[in-house]
């Protein structure tokens, strides 16, 4: 019967329009950086002479 393959025809198509949802991620959460939170020192010997009167007018304060 024409009327019944129209009407399954149409349920067909209509199927293939909904849409499912995006699949969700698995992945863990991504990891917080490192931060430092101390100064590094550095050796006076490997330091500019700039660098070394800076640092020790800081250290007179």
């Amino acid at each position: 019967n024409q009327v019944q393959a129209a009407m399954k025809i149409g349920q067909i198509i209509e199927s293939k329009k909904t849409k499912t949802p995006p699949s969700v991620s698995k992945a863990p959460k991504p990891i917080n950086p490192v931060k430092a939170n101390a100064p590094a020192a550095r050796d006076p010997s490997q330091m500019s002479d700039d660098e070394w009167y800076a640092a020790r007018r800081k250290q007179a304060k």
